[in-house]
């Protein structure tokens, strides 16, 4: 992951976030926290547009925190954990249940995942909160938050405009980065294997006569996902 010169990132960071309050000294500290890493920065950059009651010190606070708590030996930068993990708390609050989502969706492939994988009968999600670092409030569950489109449309909402997930509306299908999907799964390492098991039930659910050896043939089932699950 190849970083910004410092005076890239502080354009993209001030541009992409739109804040009149965020100046040239405040954009440094902030790419410089991050290491000037594009991703990090991108995402820095919707939070801060998202939230504009969140001050620029009390963000880098919590940038500083989470780089603290960042795990050891995951395969991204501490950076980008940390604005991940500013963005998942984040859409939890605007969201009860995004986190829940995003953790489901780190299971398939990146690209042009359909909606109606989180949209199956409730009592295929039996899954865990996961656990949020730092949160007031425990994350929703999974079931709690697909039992009403309504939740589930506002989660998805959420996550798209915090840019941890890219909806397009027209194929009603969104993508996730592989490492925030990385960081996704953090959240719910204790439950991994319940979780994987719960995205198993879930695409069974979505498409029961799907057959691996057809996916080539299979347009949609094409596009939909190959499990990344780690037990």
């Amino acid at each position: 992951m190849r970083a910004w010169s410092s005076a890239d990132a502080v354009a993209n960071l001030r541009r992409e976030s739109g804040r009149t309050d965020l100046g040239n000294a405040e954009a440094n500290e902030i790419v410089e926290a991050l290491g000037n890493l594009p991703l990090a920065v991108a995402h820095a950059a919707a939070y801060l547009k998202a939230t504009r009651t969140v001050t620029l010190r009390a963000y880098l606070a919590r940038i500083a925190r989470y780089l603290s708590q960042a795990p050891r030996g995951s395969d991204y930068k501490r950076a980008v954990f940390a604005t991940f993990q500013t963005a998942i708390r984040k859409a939890e609050e605007e969201a009860p249940g995004a986190a829940a989502m995003l953790s489901l969706a780190s299971f398939f492939a990146p690209d042009n995942v359909p909606d109606e994988l989180l949209r199956q009968a409730a009592q295929r999600y039996d899954a865990p909160a996961p656990a949020l670092p730092d949160a007031s409030t425990q994350a929703f569950d999974l079931r709690s938050t697909v039992e009403d489109p309504i939740p589930t449309d506002e989660a998805i909402g959420a996550l798209d405009r915090l840019s941890l997930v890219a909806y397009n509306p027209d194929a009603q299908a969104f993508s996730v980065h592989r490492l925030v999907a990385a960081a996704s799964r953090d959240l719910i390492a204790k439950n991994v294997v319940r979780w994987s098991e719960t995205a198993l039930l879930v695409i069974e659910a979505a498409f029961p006569k799907l057959e691996f050896r057809s996916w080539g043939a299979n347009a949609r089932s094409e596009r939909t996902m190959r499990p990344s699950v780690k037990a």
